[in-house]
């Protein structure tokens, strides 16, 4: 139980310092008596002050008889503070484990972010260079497209030969977009949609919103796929 009176703590160390020095055991009317001399106490305030150092493990009572008797021995003090520091460094170790713990924890953390910070910026580059591949690739197309448009049927083996180089234009970028997509799905799946969903902007008309998909490509006869 809480003591009633807000206990002043130099009386509470003048009362355990005197009762160490007595080398004795006090009945509760004994310190009725002393208190007041020793430490400056009230009669009506030894109970609380009584009760705060039981509380603080200052002293001891054990009962016998019929009645309580209070004692403080300095090498049960000592034993107390013994007992009170040997459970303070069993709980530093157990926090200084727990710390060394969260530092590696931490670190290792911190190597895997590294790893896929790599990775994505690995993928990025990898990224960029099939985009501007497949921009140039499509360039091309559209010249040799025009190009072939203004042949007359005069020369028949030309326009066979621009064909022909016109169509493998147009099959190198339709598998540079399949590539383009292969590494969209590949770093959603490892890095989350936040890693491609912003690297969509850049596409610009590639980029069918609708659809949610790179832009068809259409063949130099006009037929998308």
């Amino acid at each position: 139980m809480a003591p009633k009176t807000q206990c002043n703590a130099l009386k509470l160390a003048q009362v355990v310092t005197w009762m160490q020095k007595s080398r004795s055991v006090f009945s509760l009317k004994d310190l009725e008596k002393e208190l007041p001399r020793i430490a400056g106490i009230s009669g009506m305030q030894v109970k609380d002050y009584i009760q705060a150092l039981q509380d603080d493990n200052k002293i001891s009572c054990e009962k016998i008889g019929s009645g309580n008797w209070f004692f403080s021995f300095p090498s049960q003090a000592k034993r107390e503070a013994d007992s009170s520091l040997t459970k303070v460094r069993g709980h530093h170790e157990q926090i200084n484990g727990i710390v060394k713990d969260l530092h590696q924890k931490l670190a290792e953390r911190a190597a895997q972010l590294e790893q896929e910070e790599g990775m994505t910026d690995a993928g990025k580059d990898s990224r960029e260079e099939l985009m501007h591949e497949k921009v140039v690739l499509e360039a091309d197309l559209q010249t040799l497209g025009k190009q072939l448009a203004a042949y007359s049927e005069d020369d028949p083996a030309e326009m066979q030969r621009r064909e022909t180089e016109c169509a493998k234009l147009y099959h190198d970028a339709d598998q540079y977009t399949d590539q383009i997509v292969s590494m969209e799905q590949w770093l959603e799946k490892n890095c989350g949609k936040e890693a491609v969903s912003s690297s969509r902007f850049e596409y610009g008309e590639e980029w069918d919103t609708e659809e949610f998909e790179m832009t068809p490509l259409s063949d130099p006869n006009g037929r998308s796929v």
